[in-house]
């Protein structure tokens, strides 16, 4: 994952300090979302990459924190993330607990 000027060592620390289960699965989706984007797919394409590890809705919105947090382009990942999830929760929208606008 291509992360943002400073931001390196706060996405190995995440990788480290979570080897396996069910913090190494939202590693693995934050990670899958991080190369699409590298890829050069949009925000909503990638985050397609992490359909299928069966992540459970606070994960996901884990790895949408994670993805936010360190990538060069979580800005513009979290903007999506926003727009395509209704409410207000003042942080990262639970997606368990929202229905996707139309």
């Amino acid at each position: 994952m291509n992360c943002r000027e400073g931001k390196q060592d706060a996405w190995d620390e995440w990788v480290d300090k979570n080897p396996f289960g069910y913090g190494r699965s939202c590693v693995d989706g934050a990670n899958a979302i991080g190369m699409a984007l590298d890829d050069g797919k949009s925000p909503e394409d990638a985050n397609k990459a992490m359909r299928g590890l069966g992540l459970s809705g606070h994960q996901a919105r884990s790895v949408a924190s994670m993805v936010s947090d360190c990538h060069v382009r979580g800005a513009e990942f979290r903007l999506w993330w926003l727009k395509d999830w209704e409410g207000d929760t003042g942080g990262m929208p639970e997606p368990s607990e929202l229905t996707p606008q139309a």
